[in-house]
Order: structure tokens, then sequence, then C-alpha cells
């Protein structure tokens, strides 16, 4: 082996070593893991181990620094990768909420309803529903209106608004995303180039 195979080899082994100190340190870890075809049409298989060293005073100061903030950090990034491409579909699914759904018509949600179409009833149910969501909603103070998707599903009668209990479910799940592992492949993609 040459010398620059050798330091290859110890500068691996140095890295190694610090990654297995943490992981065995840490309280909590996951193992992220997902392959893919590069440029030159090999496969590359890419290992994350997310190590949580925070130092912290309470469990509620761990939870925030090691859980809470890289969640919602994720998260934030997820939504604007996923949604990117089409943003204004998805926002307009929004308006579906009782806090929005009050305050505009069937039109606004025209976009969104042409984009999951086949996974709705046909346009006139569609609105008849939206009408009834709408009349339901008005009637409540605007402090009682539920804020979110995952609240409005909770409370929404899927008997009664199957069409609207789709788009709240869609709404609930669009974030999911595998970014940590695909940022990954990116920066090896980086090196490569």
């Amino acid at each position: 082996m040459n010398s620059g195979g050798r330091s290859m080899y110890t500068f691996g082994h140095l890295i190694q070593s610090q990654i297995v100190r943490n992981v065995r340190k840490s309280i909590f870890y996951s193992v992220l893991a997902d392959e893919t075809i590069d440029i030159s049409q090999i496969e590359q298989f890419s290992l994350c181990v997310r190590p949580n060293n925070v130092r912290y005073s309470t469990e509620e100061e761990y939870y925030r620094q090691a859980v809470s903030v890289p969640y919602l950090d994720d998260f934030c990034n997820s939504l604007k990768e996923r949604f990117e491409s089409h943003k204004e579909t998805v926002a307009f699914l929004q308006h579906i909420l009782p806090e929005f759904c009050t305050k505009i018509d069937f039109c606004s949600l025209e976009a969104a309803l042409n984009f999951y179409e086949e996974d709705l009833s046909h346009k006139e149910v569609m609105q008849s529903e939206f009408m009834l969501w709408k009349d339901k909603w008005s009637l409540e103070k605007s402090e009682n209106l539920p804020k979110t998707a995952i609240s409005s599903l909770e409370i929404c009668v899927k008997t009664f608004f199957p069409n609207i209990y789709i788009i709240l479910k869609l709404l609930t799940v669009l974030p999911v995303s595998v970014a940590t592992v695909e940022r990954s492949f990116s920066s090896l993609r980086r090196l490569k180039t």
C-alpha cells in the first residue's frame, strides 16, 4: 500500500472511530440509509448515523435541542423541497381549513382540486360538500375554529364530508421526506464533480 493509500485508510479509521465513540456516548441516535446510482452509473449506498450529544440541564431542554429543533428544521426544509414545483397548488389546499374556508369561495380551491381530481368526487359534489363545510364553520367564533389540518381532520365526519376528509388527509401527509439521506447524495455528487 502506498503512502497516499495508507493516509486515506488512517483518516477513514480516525473518522470511523470518532463516529463510534459519539454513538456510544449518545443517549439516542438514529440510522438512516438509502441508495442511488451516481452519474457514472455506479450504485452508491449512504449510511448516516445521527448521534445526539446535546448538553442539557433538564429533559425539556434536551427534547427541545435534540428533537424539536432538528425536527422542525428538517420539516421546514422538506416542505420547501417538496412544494417547490407545485407550491401554489398545495397552498390552495389550505383553503379547506375552517380558518380560511369561511373567507373564500369554491373557485379558490379549483387549482388544487384539479390536481387531485382522481382522488375526489365530481366537481359538483365537491362544490356542494364545500358549501356545507363552509356553512358549518361560518357559525363558529373564529377562536373556536381548528387551525391545522390535523385538528380539522380529527373533527371532520368522514360520512358527511368524504372529500373534505380526503383533502385534509392529503394536507397531513404531504411533507413526508428522506431529505437527510438525499443531501448526502448531493454532497457525494459535488465531491465526485
